[in-house]
C-alpha cells in the first residue's frame, strides 16, 4: 500500500493516534470497524475515536480514518481522515473546527458552529454549519446527525449538504450490540443530489478498545 501524504494529513493522523489511545478513561472511546461492501465486492476499515480534553470542560476531539479498497479488491490503498474539535460554547451552541484530508483529495479545514439540543437519554441530535473553509467554497456546508436507541439496537443517520453545488452525502446506520465490546452494523453511503442518491450498503463489526 502506497500513500501520498501532506503535512496536514500527517497532523490529522497524529490526532487520530491520540484519539485511538487506550479508551478506559471517562469521556473517551475508540474502535475498529472492518466491513465489506457487497455491491462493489471490496473491503473497508474504519478507525474511530473520541476524547474529552483534560482540563477544559466541554471541549471534545473526535475523528476517524477510513481505509478503502478499489472495487473487486481487498487492498486498502485509499484513505480518508476526518478530525473535529468542539470547544465550550454558550448553551447548545458550540464553536467547531474540522479537518478533512486523504490521498487523492485536497486537504481542507472548516470553521463553524454546532447546535446540540438537550434530548432524553437514548436520543441524540447535532446540527453543524461551516460557513468558512480553506478550499474556497463560498456557501456553507450543513451537517446533521441524529440517533435513537431501540433496545439493544441504535439507528442513526449522518448527512451533509454542500450548499455551493447542492450535493448531499447520506449515511444511515443500524447497530446491534452483541456484547460489551462487539457490535454488528449495517451502514449505507451515497453522495449525489438528494433525489438521485443511491445508497451503497456495507456490513461489518465494531470492536471497542
Amino acid at each position: 500500500m502506497k500513500y501520498k501524504t501532506s503535512v496536514r494529513t500527517a497532523l490529522g493522523a497524529a490526532l487520530m493516534g491520540a484519539l485511538l489511545a487506550p479508551a478506559a478513561e471517562a469521556g473517551r472511546f475508540a474502535n475498529i470497524q472492518p466491513a465489506y461492501v457487497p455491491g462493489e465486492k471490496r473491503a473497508t476499515v474504519r478507525l474511530e475515536g473520541s476524547t474529552d480534553i483534560t482540563g477544559i470542560s466541554g471541549m471534545n476531539a473526535y475523528g476517524f480514518i477510513d481505509f478503502d479498497a478499489p472495487p473487486n479488491d481487498t487492498n486498502l490503498e485509499k484513505f480518508f481522515i476526518s478530525a473535529r474539535l468542539t470547544a465550550p460554547g454558550y448553551g447548545p451552541l458550540k464553536p467547531v473546527v474540522k479537518y478533512e484530508g486523504g490521498n487523492g483529495m485536497r486537504d481542507v479545514m472548516r470553521f463553524g458552529a454546532a447546535f446540540v439540543p438537550s434530548l432524553p437519554k437514548g436520543s441524540g441530535a447535532r446540527i453543524r454549519v461551516y460557513p468558512i473553509s480553506t478550499n474556497g467554497e463560498k456557501n456553507p456546508r450543513i451537517e446533521v446527525a441524529v440517533s435513537q436507541d431501540i433496545g439493544p439496537a441504535t439507528a442513526s443517520i449522518f448527512s451533509y449538504t454542500n450548499t455551493n453545488n447542492g450535493t448531499t452525502y447520506l449515511e444511515p446506520e443500524l447497530d446491534f450490540k452483541l456484547g460489551k465490546k462487539l457490535t454488528a452494523f449495517a451502514r449505507g453511503e451515497g453522495t449525489e443530489h438528494l433525489k438521485d442518491i443511491q445508497i451503497r450498503p456495507s456490513f461489518g463489526i465494531k470492536y471497542e478498545f
